[in-house]
């Protein structure tokens, strides 16, 4: 466990809503669901017919290759709240 990790944190799940779909690709909605750990790391899973799971060591990982692709036409929402301690991903 990494330090300053604490593990009864929660894990905190999110999807990213596609508003649109500038690649053609993935289509617009709910088209990936994750799970951000107390620790970090980042599982993601897309929704299409040939989906896979990726793993990131950070968040900042997750969110530049992901997010920042196509800044405009994704929404990242969390399902889970933020946990009490503040921090943030």
């Amino acid at each position: 466990m990494e330090k300053g990790i604490n593990a009864s944190s929660p894990l905190r799940r999110f999807f990213i809503l596609r508003h649109r779909d500038p690649s053609g690709v993935a289509g617009v909605g709910r088209i990936v669901e994750g799970v951000l750990f107390p620790c970090g790391k980042v599982v993601l899973k897309w929704r299409l017919p040939t989906s896979s799971l990726t793993i990131f060591e950070n968040f900042k990982e997750f969110r530049d290759i992901y997010l920042m692709a196509h800044p405009t036409a994704n929404e990242l929402i969390f399902v889970d709240p933020e946990p009490e301690s503040g921090a943030n991903p």
